[in-house]
């Protein structure tokens, strides 16, 4: 996000703390030089330096460390610091060796760390606004900005007029070239040309890139201008030009500020002292040196005549004289142990001051107790989910003062990357704890006002219960984590309760549900006769929590906190797990040890120190990856906590420079509890290393790497990793850095390397379809799928990039360059029923089309990453589904319009082929001839009845979920779908009633 958004809002603030951090280090910087009084005139420039620096820093960055805050901060005005939580940093894995899965809640290995896992909150329809802005803070920022304009004409003014001077000077003298090329090479730097005008009466410097040295063409002694040559050249040497031009940056963005105008007389004072210093070694130079300068005082004007670049003004020749007689001589060059001390000094000044610059997104608000009590010290996180982490990550968090209240704020930056979620900010979720209370939370698109919101904390639930196993022993020594937290709107289950009696589901409160993240998660451990109390949890919630350790294998179990019913719970319709009440015995299962060990494929060699996690393709939760171990110097691993069941795998990455495939392994279910023993063996191929960068900068990319061998490599036939002609493991297994490297194994033959970016870029760059050519002869295996576009398989629609490659045996490939396009953006202008421009809007989901759609700060939708002939389908709805429209945008137009129209309507009555209505069964509608979705899914009531909004639009088909078994439900089996309709166009505002529809008939 750039530091500049919403300028006339934040402006005026931002400048405040800059100029209290210069009034700061200007203060700093002076007691400094009247009182340590450093020798160097070097090191007295070099501090002056740090005054318009800091200025810039605290404008465009704010400070990490804050000292103290603004005089005119309030709670409601000025956001705490943000501070980015180690899990919202994406750690890329390092190109030597593949990374290690995400880790996840529970491990059997003593150095993995907790995080959660969930799925994203549900959002509501009421978008936030920012706070507004004062028209006194838009006043100032229009006054500043009409201030810089006028400096910044006057310098770039400066400088044509020095740019003609030098265009009319002539050139200097074959001896003064032949000086300027001599002294130069003794101090390292390239010679400047030399030129000779009469608009000037000292000599001069003139140009930062391309400096310029102007001598007076009443100089004709060969001795004052050797000089004179001398000087201007230790300018270059160093860095005057460029001092000079932050100093003058400095006085066009702080103009306002007098310390601006004072560091810059003090450095140009400094700077000259300085390189007068560097010129003279002993007493004789310095008296004729002086004698030098009193002649060109004699000749000075009072003003010169341009003010950009270094002149001998005649107000500081008297002092360059007198310093040059009367004070002892300093070190003409920063020391070592000089320089140290600066850099330490410019480091620690430009992390430290008053503020930081407002975050994009600013939450101020109250954390009361359950009895409307402000409650100090609370704890105040804001967190979203990352689905590439599988975690939740806190992106700011703060505590509330004496009073209760808080101010927090983040940035669009902090927001880890997701291409499927348009405005990820919507799911961000603001939470308070405090220690005695359970935690409360609000979504942020469910905040009409970003400030003065109120969280209210419930009393402390003391939740108890026991683990048994399925003979009824206690299970000791098992940790149980709240993972999640589902409650009503209100706060309370009373509502929820009173609809037990007629099989109430635990779906009703999903409008109200928040994932823990891992260190906020309260804990707690069975004791000898299985019993656990969990503090920390709040009242009148149902929680997810999670259990493992000792004999129990890794699962998961619901529990009110709130005294019910046991017998009302158990008629609950519960799609994913049992509902307890707080005290009951709850049945787990133990878990069945796996023993086994790890070798090459060829040699039979044992490998170390390899990483094993579990993998479970379906069941009640997502265990994948949640059970990690590593093989001991024999190969051998045991990984405790694994469920029974016929879906259970195991993953296995080996680590070092080795270049072995992963390994993915079906684990048996016998019967029983004995350990379970396997033998795998571990594949060798090449290493596949490359570089992945961006097409238009040039700067290195991150994301996950894949591999995809040629569908007729005879190698693959011989290596069982190769099941589905991608390698065995996991999304994330191999990822390009920080600089954009990577490492990858691959089979010797054909094959393809892939990139998924970590930000937006355009997909299939560099496929081919003919890639897949078949070779004569060649045979494929029968296992194997042509590419088909979907997210498997490299084709149009993914990767982001991609390259062939050609491995010969027995040679290592060529390192690999994968390029991303960044594509096209067109911006789109959304205009509402009426014609008026509006922010007011959704981007609805429309399969892929809707990846890469930005929704800019001034409500412009931006269409990125788009191909030279790709047309982008979007589907942009007001919140409340009361207007919208479906339009084909591509690259053809740089900017676009799109005009929202009354919705339509479609309702209708389902009935199955008994003529029973469809209770609760899923009705979507697909756009046609796409075939994509186009609405989130609405249900059908107790009657069978269905009420769907929908934009106008051509053609649509319309789908009904086919009803579902309770066994196929608790096995979470994906439903299929029948035909309800295909409708004709529908037009702005049209009502369509489908009547009484029977579906599925035999």
């Amino acid at each position: 996000m750039s530091p500049f958004t919403n300028l006339f809002e934040v402006l005026p603030s931002r400048l405040g703390f800059a100029a209290i951090d210069m009034l700061a280090v200007a203060c700093m910087v002076w007691v400094i030089c009247c009182v340590l009084r450093p020798r160097s005139a070097r090191v007295r420039s070099l501090l002056w330096l740090l005054v318009p620096l800091k200025g810039f820093a605290t404008l465009l960055v704010g400070s990490p460390f804050v000292l103290g805050p603004a005089p005119w901060s309030s709670a409601n005005e000025s956001p705490a610091p943000v501070h980015a939580s180690a899990e919202a940093t994406f750690r890329a894995a390092p190109a030597e060796r593949a990374p290690l899965a995400p880790v996840a809640a529970f491990t059997t290995s003593p150095t993995a760390a907790p995080a959660a896992a969930a799925a994203t909150p549900a959002a509501a329809n009421v978008p936030p606004e920012a706070t507004p802005g004062f028209e006194v803070g838009t006043l100032l920022s229009s006054l500043w900005l009409l201030g810089v304009a006028m400096l910044a004409a006057r310098s770039v003014r400066d400088r044509f007029r020095g740019a003609r001077l030098v265009r009319r000077s002539e050139p200097g003298q074959p001896a003064w070239r032949r000086l300027v090329a001599q002294y130069a090479a003794v101090l390292g730097v390239r010679p400047p040309e030399i030129l000779r005008t009469s608009s000037l009466a000292s000599p001069a410097l003139v140009g930062v890139l391309r400096p310029v040295i102007l001598i007076p063409d009443w100089m004709d002694s060969h001795a004052t201008v050797a000089w004179a040559i001398r000087h201007e050249l230790m300018h270059a040497a160093m860095r005057d030009p460029w001092a000079a031009l932050v100093h003058e940056l400095g006085r066009i963005v702080f103009f306002f500020h007098p310390v601006a105008w004072i560091a810059r007389r003090q450095w140009e004072a400094a700077a000259e002292l300085a390189c007068d210093r560097a010129l003279v070694h002993d007493e004789n130079e310095c008296l004729e040196y002086a004698d030098r300068l009193h002649t060109l005082a004699a000749r000075l004007q009072p003003r010169p005549m341009l003010a950009h670049g270094l002149f001998a003004a005649r107000s500081r020749v008297g002092k360059r004289i007198e310093a040059l007689l009367t004070l002892p001589a300093g070190p003409a060059r920063v020391s070592r142990r000089a320089g140290l001390a600066i850099t330490t000094l410019f480091a620690a000044t430009l992390a430290a001051g008053v503020g930081t610059v407002p975050a994009d997104f600013v939450f101020t608000g109250t954390v009361l107790d359950g009895d409307g009590k402000p409650l100090a010290g609370a704890a105040v996180a804001a967190s979203v989910f990352d689905r590439y982490q599988a975690a939740v990550v806190e992106l700011a968090t703060t505590q509330t003062d004496a009073g209760g209240r808080f101010s927090l704020g983040y940035d669009h930056a902090d927001l880890p990357f997701d291409p499927d979620r348009t405005e990820l900010w919507q799911s961000v979720l603001l939470c308070a704890y405090a220690a005695r209370h359970g935690p409360d939370w609000v979504l942020q698109k469910d905040l009409a006002r970003l400030d003065g919101v109120e969280l209210r904390l419930p009393r402390d639930f003391a939740l108890k219960g026991r683990l048994l196993d399925e003979d009824g022993q206690p299970m000791r020594g098992v940790q149980l984590r709240a993972v999640s937290i589902q409650t009503t709107k209100e706060g309370s289950l009373d509502a929820w309760r009173a609809t037990l009696g007629q099989g109430g589901s635990v779906q009703a409160l999903s409008k109200r549900i928040y994932l823990l993240p891992a260190a906020r998660a309260p804990v707690a451990v069975t004791d000898g006769n299985g019993a656990f109390e969990l503090t920390g949890v709040g009242a009148e919630c149902i929680y997810g929590l999670q259990y493992l350790g000792g004999d129990a294998a890794l699962g998961r179990m619901s529990m009110v906190t709130s005294q019910i019913d046991p017998e009302q719970l158990a008629k609950i319709v519960r799609p994913m797990e049992a509902v307890h009440a707080p005290g009951s015995n709850v049945v787990v299962e133990r878990t069945r040890p796996i023993d086994g060990v790890v070798v090459d494929a060829v040699t039979g060699a044992p490998i170390a120190s390899a990483d094993v996690y579990s993998q479970v393709l379906n069941g009640m939760f997502d265990r994948s990856r949640q059970l990690r171990t590593r093989t001991d110097a024999e190969g051998r691993f045991r990984l405790l906590g694994m469920r029974r069941g016929t879906s259970n795998q195991l993953v296995v990455a080996a680590r070092g420079d080795e270049p072995y495939f992963l390994r993915e392994v079906k684990v048996p279910d016998p019967p029983g509890l004995d350990p379970v023993e396997l033998r795998i063996p571990l594949h060798k191929g090449v290493w596949i290393t490359g570089k992945a960068v961006d097409g238009a900068t040039g700067k290195p990319v991150r994301g996950q790497v894949t591999y995809h061998p040629h569908l007729f490599n005879p190698l693959v036939l011989q290596i069982d990793q190769f099941k589905d002609r991608t390698i065995d493991g996991f999304e994330g297994a191999f990822r390009a850095a920080a600089d954009g490297t990577f490492r990858i194994p691959g089979l010797p033959g054909r094959g393809l390397v892939g990139i998924e970016a970590f930000a937006h870029y355009r997909m299939g760059v560099g496929y081919d379809p003919k890639w897949e050519e078949r070779k004569e002869g060649a045979r494929a295996p029968q296992t194997f799928f042509l590419t088909d576009g979907s997210p498997h398989e490299p084709g149009p629609k993914w990767p982001h990039a991609m390259a062939l490659i050609e491995i010969a045996e027995g040679n290592a490939p060529a390192p690999v360059t994968l390029t991303l396009d960044p594509g096209q953006t067109v911006r789109v202008t959304v205009l509402d029923a009426a014609g008026q421009r509006t922010s007011d809007y959704e981007v609805k989901p429309t399969g892929w089309s809707n990846r890469n759609v930005h929704k800019a700060e001034d409500g412009t939708l931006e269409l990125l990453c788009l191909a030279p002939d790709e047309q982008r389908l979007i589907d942009v709805r007001r919140p409340d589904d009361s207007a919208g429209v479906i339009a084909r945008l591509g690259p053809a137009q740089q900017t676009a319009t799109v005009h929202m129209q009354p919705s339509a309507t479609i309702r209708g009555t389902l009935l199955d082929a008994d003529g029973v209505p469809l209770v609760e069964n899923e009705v979507l509608l697909y756009l046609l001839p796409e075939r994509v979705p186009v609405r989130g899914r609405v249900k059908t009531d107790a009657k069978g009845q269905f009420r769907m909004p929908a934009p106008p639009a051509s053609q649509y088909q319309l789908l009904v979920s086919r009803p579902v078994s309770r066994e196929e439900l608790m096995a979470m089996r994906t439903p299929g779908f029948y035909t309800v309709a295909n409708t004709q166009a529908l037009e702005p505002g049209q009502s369509l009633d489908l009547g009484t529809v029977r579906v599925g008939k035999k």
